[in-house]
């Protein structure tokens, strides 16, 4: 009866095992902050005319653009 319990335990094991090799772990999203001092609206994908800024405008394009956020001045 022991040998019987040790296969049904290594046979379960070796069954799980194989179905987890199976699934995959959900990817991570990649975080990117930004943060400059003194900085307002002079960037291309908030609308300034004679900013250039390629990368930052794709980069806002594809992911999150805050519009209303500020931080108050600290003296």
């Amino acid at each position: 009866m022991n040998n019987h319990r040790q296969y049904q335990y290594l046979l379960s094991t070796v069954i799980a095992t194989l179905l987890s090799i199976g699934t995959t772990v959900a990817a991570q999203p990649n975080i990117l902050l930004i943060v400059s001092e003194d900085n307002g609206p002079e960037l291309g994908c908030y609308g300034d005319p004679y900013a250039r800024t390629p990368n930052l405008d794709r980069l806002a394009g594809e992911g999150v653009r805050f519009h209303k956020a500020f931080v108050p001045q600290a003296g």
